[in-house]
């Protein structure tokens, strides 16, 4: 008899196992008329056993779970004497799998894992790939941008007249910023202590031109009411309307990125790139970009005030501002030549200060410098703006009017 879980088959009704049950269980007996107790019973399930189980009493035999398979369970009994029964008893049957253990779910399984290893993959590939192209476009971004600014210090660093240094300065900087829709730079005007205009682009001159303002005003707007990314560079998102000058006069941007001018520890300048559209047009990428050029920017300036300088001692009486007799004597050989050639005539006036020296004797060579400078200024206030006057040494002083006669 066959038992599978809590029931019972006969031999012929079992050739195919269903893998849904717990325990197989094989009964058997052996007829005996002599001290049948003592029958003893060797068996084996040929499929699983691999060798024939030791003699036992047991007439029953159990097994779990099988794996899928064919089996033959057999049984022999020997009595007490030692007589074993003729043959053996045998039942084969077969054991089915579980859908699971199906060859065509492992071959299902081996394929749905060579597609997932295919699409991770893949995946993997892709995403390496996508990657690569960032890389590659932000190698190629940079790469530019370093150009850019390599040009852009080439260039400036090439001009040492402050004009257009400022100019070249701003066109080529607005070239690395394609975001900023205006610029402009505003300097240091160190008689009026003001902040003004000197070269802008996106605005229209009018707007720019009439802007002048204290440090503390210039201060507010372009440092204390931004975030500084970056040493002296200063990203601004919120304007107040009201309480800002320059907005008065000008459209309100929605976001600006501020660079300080600066010699040692004075600011002498702004350089402003400004969006009218996009508050976060300007991010802490681009403060870095500004970083690049502002140490050159400055360097630059330097180097174009310091030429400023030393042209204008070249040319200039340190005492008056006027022209120095150097520079007048070159004025007067340029009026002879555009004068022939123009068949034009121009007027020389040589005057001097009288009874300067008892100035310098009675009250001192200070009061002396003091009544130069106060008659330049008088002079200047007098003469047309295509004129030239110079100190020409001492208390003289050299004025040219050019297409001016003796008369006029």
């Amino acid at each position: 008899m066959i038992r599978i879980d809590n029931r019972n088959y006969s031999p012929t009704q079992i050739k195919t196992l269903s893998p849904n049950y717990k325990r197989l269980t094989f009964a058997y007996t052996a007829l005996s008329y002599v001290i049948p107790h003592k029958v003893q019973y060797r068996y084996k399930l040929e499929g699983f056993d691999e060798e024939w189980s030791g003699l036992t009493t047991k007439r029953e035999v159990s097994y779990t779970i099988l794996p899928p398979g064919k089996y033959i369970f057999r049984v022999k009994a020997v009595n007490n004497d030692g007589v074993w029964n003729v043959g053996n008893v045998q039942i084969p049957f077969s054991q089915k799998p579980f859908f699971y253990q199906t060859l065509w779910f492992y071959i299902a399984t081996i394929l749905s894992l060579i597609g997932i290893i295919a699409l991770v993959l893949g995946l993997r590939i892709r995403n390496l790939r996508k990657r690569s192209a960032e890389l590659e476009k932000q190698v190629a971004e940079r790469t530019a941008e370093l150009r850019t600014t390599d040009r852009i210090v080439a260039n400036i660093n090439k001009e040492i007249e402050i004009g257009k240094l400022l100019k070249v300065l701003l066109q080529q900087t607005m070239i690395l910023f394609p975001q900023a829709e205006k610029g402009v730079i505003l300097t240091l005007d160190k008689p009026s202590k003001k902040f003004v205009h000197q070269i802008s682009r996106g605005y229209e001159d009018i707007t720019t031109s009439g802007i002048n303002l204290s440090f503390e005003e210039a201060f507010n707007r372009y440092v204390k009411k931004g975030q500084e990314f970056e040493t002296g560079i200063y990203v601004h998102r919120e304007f107040n309307s009201k309480a800002d000058k320059v907005a008065s006069k000008i459209d309100i941007p929605e976001s600006m990125i501020a660079m300080t001018i600066t010699f040692g520890d004075t600011i002498d300048g702004f350089f402003i790139l400004e969006n009218m559209t996009d508050a976060e047009a300007f991010t802490i990428d681009d403060a870095k970009k500004l970083m690049r050029v502002r140490e050159h920017a400055i360097s630059a300036v330097f180097k174009a005030r310091t030429h400023q300088k030393l042209e204008e001692a070249a040319i200039k009486d340190p005492l008056t501002g006027l022209h120095n007799r150097r520079k007048m004597i070159e004025v007067l050989e340029n009026e002879l030549i555009r004068s022939e050639r123009a068949n034009q005539p121009f007027c020389i006036v040589m005057c001097d200060i009288d009874h300067f020296k008892k100035v310098n004797d009675t009250h001192g060579h200070d009061c002396g410098d003091y009544v130069l400078v106060e008659i330049s200024k008088l002079i200047k206030s007098t003469i047309r703006k295509q004129d030239f006057v110079g100190r020409w040494g001492g208390e003289e002083f050299l004025l040219l009017y050019p297409e001016t006669s003796s008369e006029g």
